[in-house]
């Protein structure tokens, strides 16, 4: 289940727009430990679902660069 591959200390919003996209998903596991630390750090400060969805998209395409 995928549901299963979201870390417990996300935040709830930021997980839930993990979960809708697994390509981001993928990226965020394989990211570096800082680099999950930094969009971890800036998915806390989003102000909203729009602003969400763009950072999942961001990590989806930077982070599939690790893999």
């Amino acid at each position: 289940m995928l549901y299963d591959h979201v870390p417990d200390n996300l935040p709830q919003g930021f997980s839930m727009a993990l979960l809708q996209n697994p390509v981001a998903l993928s990226a965020y596991e394989n990211l570096p430990p800082k680099m999950q630390q930094h969009y971890l750090d800036r998915a806390k400060t989003v102000p909203n679902k729009v602003k969400m969805t763009a950072l999942i998209e961001e990590l989806g395409f930077y982070g599939n660069r690790f893999q």
